[in-house]
Parts: C-alpha cells; structure tokens; sequence
C-alpha cells in the first residue's frame, strides 16, 4: 500500500492532544460536554479525503462519555481542519479480526476508493485466536481493502490489550503490515487513567475497566494523527 509524502501538519493533532488534557479532567468528574473544536481551516483545492475505519467495540466508541469523545470521531474531527472529509466507519462490537474483514468485505462493496483505511482489530484475538487464525483473519482484512483502496495508506493498530499476551499477536502484525504504518496500543492500555474506572454510566451503558474511556480514545486518536501522511 502507498505511502503519500506529505505529514499531516502539527495543527491537525492540536485538537485530539488538546481534547487529551480536557478527557483526562472529564474522565474523573463524568463531564458530558465536549470541547468545541476550532475554526475550520479548509484548502479548498484539495479533493476530500475518504478515510475507513474498521474494527471492533473501540470502532463503536465503547466506553466513552458522549459520541463526540470516541476515538473515529475525534480522527475526522481533526482531519476535517485541514481537509474536506468523508469518513465510513465499520464498527462490530465483540469481534475477531475474521469477522471485522467480512464486514468491511460487505460494507465496502461499490464504495469509490478509500485514501486512508484505519484498522482496529485484535482486542478479542488476544488469547482466544491462535496465531494462525490472527494471521489469517486480519490477511482478510487487509485484502478487503486492497479490493476496493490498493493505493490506499493503511493504518494498523495494535491490540488494545496487556503488552505481554499482546507481544506475539503484534509480531504477526508487523510482518504482515510491514509496508505500512503499524501502531502499537499496548503501552496505552497499561497507562494509568486511559480505562475505567468500571461502574460509571455512558451513552453506551455501564462502562468497564478494559476498554479505553475519553482520555484512552484521544491518546488513540493523537497516535493515529500522529503516524497519518496527507498528500
């Protein structure tokens, strides 16, 4: 999959970083307001972006606050500062990576090409997929958007899930994606204050100690904006 050359500019993460410090307040005071982002600074020579997101339960925004918090919309949301942006989110709570590929092998049918695909698959993998079924399930995956985007710039997280079991899941990963851009999650799951804390209420019900809260979706989302190169 191609690279294009250009970064994305430092004003395109301002916001998720800044949403980071505010998440983290929010996080222990279950704050439901979100911060309004700035003035939108749009080139307008520039053709919109097409940008996919597919994976799991964190695709969904589970346990955020408020929607505006999750991770995919936080990505478009700063995006969309410097660029025009049509974003397609294909989300499948609970699922392996196999499952999240015939999804987007489905939901990605007649669709006009993606010039960014976003995967995040793997948290359900840990300790329940062999490797061998991590390798294939997310080979699909890969091959589900080469079908429709092969120029596409892919974006390969890592599971979101303890560093340890997560190591040989995330090997297989970067052999896999080795011509493309691989983030690994793990060091923010173990990261104070990015889960939890269990009990708390959310738009999406009761939220748990293993997902990422706001403060863990904007660290996503800051990574991810980090690693993205525009044309």
């Amino acid at each position: 999959m191609r690279r294009p050359p250009a970064s994305v500019s430092a004003a395109a993460t301002a916001l998720v970083l800044t949403l980071l410090a505010v998440t983290t307040l929010l996080t222990g005071c279950q704050a439901t307001t979100a911060q309004e982002p700035p003035a939108r600074s749009v080139a307008p020579s520039l053709p919109p972006l097409r940008v996919l997101l597919a994976g799991d339960s964190i695709v969904d925004g589970y346990y955020t606050t408020v929607p505006e918090h999750a991770f995919s919309p936080l990505v478009e949301a700063s995006l969309s500062k410097v660029r025009d942006v049509t974003q397609v989110e294909v989300g499948v709570s609970g699922a392996r990576a196999f499952r999240v590929a015939a999804a987007v092998e489905t939901d990605t049918v007649g669709q006009a090409p993606f010039d960014v695909a976003v995967l995040e698959v793997g948290a359900n993998d840990v300790g329940k997929s062999t490797l061998r079924e991590w390798r294939a399930g997310f080979t699909r995956l890969l091959d589900a958007v080469a079908a429709t985007s092969p120029d596409a710039q892919v974006v390969c997280l890592g599971p979101w899930n303890a560093q340890r079991p997560t190591r040989p899941y995330l090997d297989v990963l970067r052999r896999l994606c080795a011509d493309d851009l691989v983030i690994s999650l793990g060091d923010l799951f173990a990261r104070p204050g990015l889960r939890g804390p269990a009990g708390q209420e959310t738009y999406l019900g009761t939220r748990d100690d293993f997902h990422p809260n706001d403060a863990g979706h904007a660290a996503i989302a800051a990574r991810v904006l980090d690693g993205l190169v525009l044309d």
